[in-house]
């Protein structure tokens, strides 16, 4: 099943309606829960990719930077695993 709304395709999923597509961020804990089997384990879709623009490296608030170097490593770690 294909729908733009990741959490009602989980829904329908969980009631048995057929296989979906998940999508798990990095970072986040991988649980499908008791209701859900993973069926193709070998079968990944790549997602698209994640930009970070800003106007310049220089001055840029520490939060900012935080933020940006977190994603950075996040998505780095999710790639490799």
């Amino acid at each position: 099943m294909a729908a733009d709304d990741m959490q009602l395709v989980r829904q329908l999923a969980e009631c048995g309606a057929g296989i979906g597509t998940l999508i798990f961020a990095p970072g986040a804990g991988v649980s499908l829960g008791p209701e859900l089997v993973r069926v193709l384990p070998e079968y990944i879709v790549q997602g698209p990719g994640l930009f970070v623009a800003t106007l310049s490296k220089k001055n840029l608030p520490l939060r900012v930077t935080l933020f940006r170097d977190f994603l950075i490593n996040a998505y780095s770690n999710a790639r490799s695993a």
